[in-house]
């Protein structure tokens, strides 16, 4: 099990956005924008730390931290801030599964004075085009691989068309209703989201099993939770 959240910087305090994380029961748990004043309340928390033995924290000022934490070792680990991403592989009870965390940043809005006539989505999908070179990656190494994170495009997009061609989409095959994960700012009393831009995305051998939204904390993105089978054998599902 899995959950995946972008904290929005600048929302909420470390210790508010701990109170949060320790509501949520997953193996793992996919941050983005994650500040310092967050990891260093996670860091803090014997609830988090023993709950989460394993972590790998990358905090940043701005908009490009991100961590992970989870109950399964960590066997091998990367990061980089361009895009935004952690790659690790997890020592679980039925093999190794590659994780990717990603964060890569929205495209540009284009305005004609305060009026948007448009969005200029090439430096996001090249990002994504770089994610999906991990997935393919991993995949030709026979690894079974989930990508979780707040990936800044719709399902309607070229760019999710792109990255998630041949994975489990586990809201589109498991989950109910829209999906929506993201409202602004100003709307989070509605306590729902308004677009599906945070995915939960994995390759044969993870079927999702369930997908679920928690849109009633603070901030404009709601946390996604999801379940995995894990097939043995990764040639069928």
């Amino acid at each position: 099990s899995a959950a995946s959240w972008n904290l929005e910087l600048g929302a909420r305090s470390g210790p508010d956005a701990v109170d949060v994380l320790r509501t949520i029961d997953v193996d793992l748990i996919a941050l983005q924008e994650l500040g310092p004043d967050h990891a260093r309340a996670i860091e803090a928390s014997e609830t988090l730390t023993s709950t989460y033995p394993h972590r790998a924290l990358y905090p940043d000022a701005g908009v490009l931290g991100m961590g992970l934490l989870s109950r399964d070792p960590i066997l091998r680990v990367e990061h980089d801030q361009d895009p935004a991403i952690i790659e690790a592989v997890l020592d679980t009870d039925y093999g190794d599964v590659t994780v990717i965390d990603a964060h890569p940043l929205a495209g540009r809005l284009d305005l004609a004075g305060p009026v948007p006539i448009g969005l200029d989505t090439t430096k996001r999908d090249d990002r994504l085009a770089r994610i999906r070179t991990r997935i393919e990656a991993a995949l030709a190494r026979g690894e079974r691989v989930i990508l979780l994170g707040d990936l800044n495009t719709t399902p309607l997009e070229p760019g999710y068309l792109d990255i998630s061609e041949g994975l489990h989409d586990a809201h589109a095959e498991v989950g109910q209703g829209p999906g929506w994960t993201w409202r602004p700012s100003r709307l989070e009393w509605t306590r729902t989201g308004f677009i599906r831009i945070d995915h939960a995305l994995s390759s044969r051998g993870m079927r999702p099993v369930s997908a679920s939204e928690r849109c009633d904390n603070v901030g404009d993105h709601c946390i996604l939770e999801v379940g995995f089978a894990m097939v043995i054998s990764i040639g069928s599902d």
